[in-house]
């Protein structure tokens, strides 16, 4: 299995700082790539992937996950902006189908820094 070329990865962590979830991009990319630890939503639950802006300090939702192991996220291009001005990804526990409010819950699984390994 090939290893996807990234440019942006994020290694969320637990608050006991055990990994929980690496997301990979490319700049140019509409594919984010999801390697799991040992994560998965109680019984009637998702998960929810967030981006925290550099700019705005605001908190976007990238994606709902009814499932932990999903291997990779189709982009469209807003949703990869998203993740390209990122300072941090969370990971949440919502209701099924997401959070209602558009905006996380308290109840926060992982979170991690979004570095840019190289540019252009």
């Amino acid at each position: 299995l090939a290893q996807p070329n990234a440019d942006y990865v994020a290694v969320l962590t637990a608050p006991d700082s055990a990994a929980k979830l690496t997301a990979l991009t490319r700049i140019d990319g509409q594919m984010l790539w999801l390697r799991w630890q040992a994560t998965a939503p109680r019984a009637g639950y998702s998960l929810q992937l967030w981006a925290l802006s550099k700019r705005d300090a605001q908190v976007r939702s990238v994606a709902i996950i009814s499932a932990a192991g999903v291997a990779s996220l189709a982009l469209d291009s807003a949703t990869s902006r998203l993740i390209q001005d990122a300072a941090e990804l969370l990971l949440t526990e919502e209701e099924i189908g997401g959070s209602a409010l558009d905006e996380p819950s308290e109840m926060i699984i992982a979170r991690g820094v979004c570095v840019l390994l190289r540019s252009g």
